[in-house]
């Protein structure tokens, strides 16, 4: 079944939407008794806002969306002097709006409000004072006599624009690239950043992930000392897999390094499963053609060096085993 479509909620009277051939917009309220709350086209003019998705329907049955709701000051002006300002709470802003419309019932429902009509003017009664008036034309258009207060540092009359008020420190901080405190406090505070309306914290929050980033290595010295006899020190590495396989089939290769002489001794391995066997064969020719028994061997501690069977093996042949720690390839840089 169809899913019906969403019915506006608000009604703006006689008032249209503007377009490229329309006259331009004004800056004017227009009093109204057909809106049912006040809507307003300048952004400029809101403080504290905040997104709203109200549907409104227009002169000709067109439904409209606001894309923000506020305060707007009102300075009321009464024979050429600003008497003292007028708070429209709850304001739509409605930027597709043609004209800024007052709703003459949401005052008089909502908050006491009597309205005199005289000839030429709307005078707004609250506890027995005039606040504020209108001037009505030959066009039958009640305007409010006013000045509106813009608001500083406003933001382009978009959606987007208007939700970025909500989003919390933690996803600005985020967004601007794990930006720091200070550096993100003085965007909002001297208003580096349009719409940037954020809550700062009194102290900067601990984000695992900026502590991660944050840390560093410090340089390994190289002391450049080598050991003073064959086979005390024998490096291991093992290479591979390659892309793809030499002739006889081999994909990896491993090589023995002696600490001392540097000598390297390479063997070419079908599967990372013959490094044990190619270790015993270079054992047992190292130790015959030198006459010097290997003490120790050092490798960087990969799953294919810790087999149960490789460890008893250097334990009867009495070979101490060095494990380099993970991802350090400079504890074993002569083989890397």
């Amino acid at each position: 079944m169809k899913e019906a479509d969403p019915q506006p909620t608000e009604s703006a009277g006689a008032a249209s939407t503007h377009s490229s051939l329309s006259s331009p917009v004004s800056d004017l309220w227009n009093a109204d008794t057909g809106a049912t709350s006040h809507m307003s086209l300048r952004r400029k003019w809101f403080k504290d806002y905040c997104p709203s998705q109200v549907l409104i329907c227009v002169a000709n049955h067109e439904i409209v969306r606001a894309v923000g709701i506020s305060s707007v000051r009102f300075l009321p002006v009464k024979q050429g002097l600003v008497l003292c300002p007028v708070v429209f709470t709850n304001v739509l802003h409605i930027p597709a709006l043609a004209e800024n419309l007052f709703s003459i019932l949401t005052v008089t429902r909502k908050h006491g409000f009597q309205v005199m009509i005289d000839y030429l003017s709307l005078s707004f009664i609250c506890s027995n004072q005039t606040l504020f008036t209108t001037s009505v034309g030959d066009n039958l258009i009640a305007l409010l006599d006013r000045k509106t207060k813009t608001q500083p540092n406003s933001v382009p009359s978009h959606s987007a624009a208007a939700a970025l008020s909500s989003i919390p420190y933690e996803i600005w901080h985020k967004c601007l690239g794990h930006l720091g405190h200070d550096q993100l406090a003085r965007l909002a505070k001297e208003n580096l950043v349009d719409a940037l309306t954020v809550e700062l914290p009194a102290q900067s929050p601990l984000y695992v992930s900026c502590l991660d980033g944050k840390q560093k290595c410090f340089p390994f010295s190289h002391t450049g000392t080598h050991c003073s006899e064959l086979l005390e020190l024998v490096h291991l590495d093992l290479h591979g897999p390659l892309l793809v396989s030499t002739q006889s089939g081999f994909r990896y290769w491993i090589s023995f390094i002696d600490d001392m002489s540097h000598f390297r001794c390479v063997y070419l391995l079908s599967k990372k499963s013959d490094t044990f066997d190619a270790f015993k064969l270079f054992h047992a020719w190292a130790e015959k053609q030198t006459g010097h028994k290997l003490k120790a061997l050092r490798d960087d501690k990969g799953s294919k060096h810790m087999s149960n069977e490789w460890e008893k093996y250097m334990s009867e042949c009495g070979i101490e085993w060095q494990h380099t720690t993970r991802s350090t390839p400079q504890q074993n840089g002569v083989a890397e």
